[in-house]
């Protein structure tokens, strides 16, 4: 399992994202070309759950991309979200806001947990290091198999290559 783990690290953290943002003196910022990896705690299924991502930005259009997420909370999860840029004027503040919805399953002893998921996220983009961002983001969960609906919630890290 400790292989296993530290395997999907090592492939997290070489993954790649993309923004734009401006930093504290009004100067554009380049902060990204295309894909992003992170990791992140928070609220999952009514439990505290860890998380790792990685996501490929534009890759469906111009500010359209997805993001592949696995989650741990005593069971193990697979998530897939289709993630837009939000065209939200934060004035000089490095900050992109975005929205998204995706499909996750969780495996349940005896039984598997299918739900769609809907986001509304916040990044902030360091001016001094662009490749790192601070993230939080919350929205609903819905149940497909009855497992209940749930409200997700979570903040991380995410380095963009």
């Amino acid at each position: 399992m400790r292989k296993l783990f530290v395997s999907l690290l090592a492939v997290v953290t070489l993954g790649l994202g993309s923004a734009m943002a401006q930093d504290a003196f009004g100067n554009t910022v380049e902060l990204s070309p295309d894909y992003y990896a992170g990791v992140a705690g928070g609220l999952n299924y009514r439990s505290a759950a860890f998380f790792m991502h990685f996501g490929i930005s534009d890759l469906i259009t111009d500010g359209i991309g997805t993001r592949f997420s696995l989650l741990y909370n005593g069971a193990f999860g697979l998530g897939a979200d289709v993630i837009a840029n939000l065209p939200i004027n934060t004035g000089n503040a490095p900050l992109g806001i975005y929205a998204g919805a995706g499909l996750g399953m969780l495996f349940v002893p005896r039984s598997t947990a299918v739900n769609i998921g809907v986001l509304l996220g916040a990044e902030y983009r360091f001016a001094g290091f662009q490749e790192g961002g601070l993230f939080v983001e919350l929205g609903p969960a819905f149940s497909i198999t009855g497992h209940g609906n749930a409200f997700n919630l979570k903040a991380g890290f995410n380095y963009h290559f």
